[in-house]
């Protein structure tokens, strides 16, 4: 199990990367691995500093009861065609920092290639019809569960997508724009905490 510190003193564990079941894709040309990690957050009962200042106790030492949640992610991976279950987890497991990180946005989350395929009507939805941003952007949007309502983030609509990492060059955090996406939405009512985020997010590039 990989143990990651995040900021704001949360902590989180990533469990074994296992295989639910592999089969065809909507490629003709490869098939695809349903793949599933247990990622379990825990968040400290006190926070004895801020983004601001440090804290003169450790968090522990307030004694505090933290509270803990589990995340079941799941992503899909291309796989070649006959590749079995074992042979996904023995590929799985060369990558011992390999994780499913989720990455949330106030805009629909397309890789280069998938904006490209989508360009040229090359994506496909299950029924054949071509794929457009809006298809990609009700698969993505945040819900309560498959099919329920929808959660918004500070009055918009957010959206999320569980990727593989496989941490060849380090383990892989969680990615987090939202903060980042209202300032650009709308620079000039940029709140305390948007400048923050911003201003920590900045510095993370130097």
């Amino acid at each position: 199990m990989q143990v990651s510190k995040q900021d704001r003193g949360l902590k989180q564990s990533f469990g074994p990367i296992t295989v639910d079941k592999v089969g065809p894709s909507l490629n003709p040309k490869k098939h695809q691995a349903q793949v599933r990690q247990v990622v379990t957050t825990i968040y400290p009962g006190v926070r004895s500093g801020n983004s601001l200042q440090d804290g003169l106790f450790s968090d522990a030492e307030f004694n505090a009861e933290s509270q803990s949640f589990e995340e079941n992610r799941v992503a899909f991976l291309p796989i070649p065609i006959g590749t079995t279950v074992e042979q996904v987890l023995d590929k799985i497991k060369s990558f011992p920092n390999a994780r499913l990180i989720r990455i949330l946005s106030l805009n629909p989350i397309l890789s280069e290639e998938q904006k490209q395929a989508m360009e040229k009507g090359l994506s496909k939805n299950e029924d054949g019809s071509i794929k457009t941003i809006e298809d990609y952007a009700n698969a993505q949007a945040v819900r309560t569960e498959e099919g329920g309502p929808e959660v918004l983030y500070k009055g918009h609509r957010q959206y999320r997508v569980t990727s593989f990492m496989n941490g060849v060059s380090g383990p892989v955090e969680d990615i987090d724009t939202r903060e980042e996406d209202l300032f650009d939405m709308n620079p000039i009512q940029m709140t305390e905490g948007q400048f923050q985020a911003k201003t920590a997010a900045e510095a993370k590039k130097f």
